[in-house]
């Protein structure tokens, strides 16, 4: 059964009439019936919440998704060419779910294993009889959610802890606890002089929503003349992951992203603060927040690689009858590494 729904499973027209019919056969009092229809609906809705997975989803336009065949390991090169080869080769991955990100030094290839991710929901087979799809997709998107919310944690752990325990860049630092044209610059500066005889430059930053007020308070500066404010603040098509463009604002031609993890007390602040190194240890994750910079070059991108073993498979849960359930299940796997980490920096607002 093929639907044309969008990322959030809306439906129209003959779509949803045969949608609700299906959901009704789901509380058939014919066991075999229902159980049929449930996995019918289970894989009508899979590929949807695949698509799906580009809302909120924060680490698709960072890593590049390689899908593995089976059988086959996720083994990379890492990268050979080094400031004169005064530090070693150096890959941070997940390698379990939850897990701290590792630091492995191996030579000219590193080996990737991947991790299951799983998740459940279930609604009342009142909603089945009634044929109430809002509720239905509701607790689908919830399904997908939790995925969604897992994958993007799992991919900035490894971007975090990789970037706090750099040793042999100094942080771009500004005092006053707001962000400035000069932090941005340095790190420009920071990210090109970090590589030799590499094409790499800063071309993303991720940025709490106060940050942003910061860059957009930049525009009322009357220090700065009309000309020269338009030529630092332009907006740019970014593919969005999904086959379309989202509009993205650039500042001296970097691409800023705002992301709500990031800011004082906030997630993936408090996650920088307990990864970071020790040589980090005048950072105040209660005053003190990060600006993330990334090298997403066609070259600089290749050192980030997310191996997927296995796309979302959904299932329906036969377990869930005798309470007057209905649900699904499902389970993918996949892993994430950056293969070298002098592809990512980050700026330290400090709030002295």
């Amino acid at each position: 059964m093929q639907y044309a729904w969008d990322n959030g499973l809306q439906l129209s027209g003959d779509e949803l009439t045969l949608v609700k019919a299906l959901l009704r056969e789901t509380a058939n009092p014919n066991a075999e019936i229902a159980s049929a229809a449930m996995m019918k609906l289970a894989k009508a809705v899979e590929l949807p919440l695949r698509k799906g997975f580009f809302i909120g989803d924060t680490v698709g336009n960072i890593y590049l998704r390689e899908d593995l065949e089976p059988g086959t390991s996720a083994k990379y090169p890492l990268d050979f060419v080094g400031p004169s080869g005064e530090r070693d080769f150096a890959a941070f991955l997940i390698a379990d779910e939850g897990g701290i990100p590792d630091r492995l030094i191996k030579g000219s290839e590193v080996a990737v294993d991947t991790f299951e991710l799983g998740n459940a929901i279930s609604w009342k087979l009142q909603y089945a009889r009634d044929a109430r799809w809002p509720m239905v997709e509701r607790a689908l998107k919830v399904f997908r959610d939790g995925f969604v919310h897992t994958v993007n944690n799992e991919g900035w752990k490894v971007l975090l802890s990789a970037i706090g325990n750099r040793v042999d860049t100094q942080f771009s630092t500004v005092t006053g606890g707001a962000f400035t044209l000069g932090l941005l610059s340095d790190m420009q500066l920071k990210m090109k002089r970090g590589i030799e005889f590499a094409r790499n430059e800063l071309t993303d930053l991720y940025v709490s929503s106060e940050v942003m007020k910061d860059i957009r308070d930049f525009a009322t500066e009357t220090t700065i003349d009309f000309l020269t404010r338009r030529e630092i603040f332009q907006a740019v098509p970014r593919p969005d992951g999904n086959g379309g463009e989202i509009i993205v604002p650039t500042v001296y031609g970097v691409s800023i992203h705002e992301l709500k993890q990031l800011g004082i007390d906030q997630e993936y602040n408090t996650t920088f603060d307990s990864l970071k190194g020790s040589h980090l240890s005048g950072f105040d994750v209660s005053a003190d927040e990060i600006v993330v910079g990334l090298d997403l070059t066609p070259e600089g991108r290749q050192q980030f690689v997310m191996p997927v073993r296995r796309d979302l498979e959904m299932f329906e849960d036969p377990t869930l009858h005798r309470q007057q359930k209905a649900g699904v299940y499902g389970w993918m796997e996949l892993a994430f590494a950056l293969l070298d980490d002098r592809r990512a920096l980050a700026g330290w607002i400090d709030a002295s």
